[in-house]
């Protein structure tokens, strides 16, 4: 599953505070890949406000349903557990 999430990650310039600011994508990378262009348009549909955490946008889990809060907090934990050298 993680494998997963990073293969549908896309670079963004900086963490959207709202879903009002958007996000932007690596232009040269977009022009050159046509699936992280896809992946890139499909992340601006469904963009939540997020912080920056260790290079990653860590998306604030209020407001989101149960579901979607217990998949972030797997992420993250999973991020932490696996980190070189340990937490």
């Amino acid at each position: 599953m993680i494998k997963s999430v990073f293969d549908a990650a896309v670079c963004v310039e900086k963490c959207p505070k709202t879903k009002a600011d958007g996000i932007k994508c690596n232009p040269q990378k977009m022009a050159a890949d046509a699936k992280y262009k896809g992946m890139c348009t499909k992340v601006e549909k469904d963009i939540r406000p997020a912080a920056s955490w260790m290079n990653i946008c860590k998306v604030y889990t209020d407001g989101l349903s149960e579901g979607e809060k217990k998949n972030w907090v797997f992420i993250f934990t999973y991020i932490l557990d696996h980190a070189p050298g340990g937490q």
